[in-house]
């Protein structure tokens, strides 16, 4: 009997050796074809939120710069140039709100800012007469429209800041027009 049970277990291990040593061979190719594979989709998600990305930006690139081309914006540079500074802190956009929130209906604040920062216009009232001369938006929007400045509102809310700059029809720069803008993809 024993000669029988040494044989038995003897084509036990002849039979699981090799079913182990294939089973570990078999285990390590799938494993490495499920990361090859989630590698591939991870790097073609990266590329198409990458175009997204893009894509968006040059939409609010083009939002910004058709904000900052408006008449209404342009005319109002002419209107507070021959006001006081006290006056202007009563100039708002309530008429022209809607019109030009159809050219950016994402926009939750729409500023008007003159050569020093100062805000000189605007749909939200109690924003007229602030300066932002040393903020980012309006530093890097007196040189080319720009659409990264992501920013969080009082409520914690992630907001965008759209600037660009404006110029009269001299093409003499005046100010800075700013979108305070939701960030979501409509």
């Amino acid at each position: 009997m024993k000669i029988q049970n040494k044989l038995m277990s003897i084509y036990v291990w002849v039979a699981i050796v090799p079913l182990l040593i294939l089973g570990a061979f078999t285990y390590v190719q799938a494993r490495q074809a499920l990361i090859d594979e989630t590698l591939e989709n991870i790097d073609g998600l990266a590329a198409r939120f990458t175009a997204m990305l893009i894509e968006i930006t040059e939409r609010d690139d083009v939002t910004i710069t058709t904000l900052s081309q408006e008449v209404i914006v342009k005319d109002i540079f002419d209107q507070t140039t021959e006001i006081s500074v006290a006056a202007r802190s009563s100039f708002s956009l309530p008429g022209v709100l809607t019109r030009l929130q159809r050219i950016d209906p994402k926009m939750r604040v729409l500023m008007v800012l003159d050569r020093e920062g100062m805000v000189v216009a605007s749909t939200d009232q109690e924003r007229v007469g602030e300066r932002y001369a040393g903020k980012d938006f309006f530093v890097q929007g007196q040189v080319k429209p720009k659409s990264n400045l992501y920013f969080k509102d009082a409520a914690g809310e992630v907001m965008l800041y759209l600037s660009a700059p404006v110029y009269d029809n001299n093409d003499q720069f005046v100010g800075v027009v700013v979108d305070e803008h939701y960030p979501k993809i409509v």
